[in-house]
């Protein structure tokens, strides 16, 4: 904390992250210590907590990719009740985003291309009584 509020004066909140299990005394002595050096705000994650987040739902994704602990059927279970949603979000976006980027891609292509038909369809309202033409004969 000294050597972080050494480098930045204006330093308004400071988190502690430790691997060493610390007691309910220790942890209000060190922020006792950062409130008495200025800082506005000290968070402090210990052993137990560090390992509470990580098996916490929001922390197996972490656990697994950073640690290589591999997750139970149960805790993969809640991982996906947790983050499913989201995780299908995100893939049906980025398909959604392909499939924009093909198509934009798809019409620029045909765009160079020749036209080579022009059709026009008219669909009528209503029945027209027809009228014969004095030149052709037709009616």
């Amino acid at each position: 904390m000294a050597s972080a509020t050494a480098a930045d004066p204006e330093i308004k909140a400071f988190v502690f992250f430790t691997n060493v299990n610390l007691t309910a005394g220790e942890k209000n002595a060190l922020v006792e210590k950062a409130t008495k050096s200025g800082l506005a705000y000290c968070e402090i994650f210990d052993r137990e907590r560090i390992r509470l987040v990580l098996d916490g739902a929001d922390g197996m994704a972490i656990r697994f990719q950073s640690l290589g602990i591999p997750m139970s059927d149960a805790e993969q279970a809640t991982f996906f009740a947790r983050w499913g949603d989201d995780i299908q979000s995100v893939i049906v976006d980025g398909f959604s985003e392909i499939k924009r980027s093909l198509n934009r891609m798809q019409f620029l292509h045909e765009m160079n291309a020749p036209l080579e038909q022009f059709l026009v369809l008219l669909e009528l309202d209503r029945e027209y009584m027809a009228m014969k033409s004095a030149t052709s004969g037709f009616s």
